[in-house]
């Protein structure tokens, strides 16, 4: 078994910077919500992500800084299985995910 190093001292800020991450991507690529930009709703910016992690004292401005760019360049997304739902394809990154978990529903399929 392969031992690695952390670079955080305790589980909890490991822990508070995933949760982080997951509530970033929502926020910066969630569909419903119109995404940010020009006459648009105002996402969380750099600043604002580093400040809410700055109690963290092994998580640096620019590793946070870096975080937030990884995010906002690479979406996190969940990979859906429609091939278990006759008749239902996924064409493109435009199809609604509300629609798609109103489909699966009424397939018999189980929506987390």
């Amino acid at each position: 078994m392969t031992s690695y190093k952390s670079q955080f001292s305790n589980s909890e800020a490991v822990f508070l910077i995933c949760y982080a991450i997951i509530m970033l991507n929502t926020d910066l690529h969630r569909v419903n919500a119109g995404g940010c930009g020009y006459r648009r709703r105002k996402c969380m910016t750099c600043a604002q992500f580093v400040a809410n992690l700055r109690h963290i004292e092994e998580a640096d401005e620019a590793y946070l800084s870096n975080l937030y760019s990884s995010v906002l360049n690479n979406p996190i997304q969940m990979p859906v299985d429609t091939s278990e739902v006759p008749g239902m394809t996924i064409n493109s990154k435009e199809d609604d995910p509300p629609t798609l978990c109103r489909d699966l529903a009424k397939a018999g399929k189980q929506v987390h």
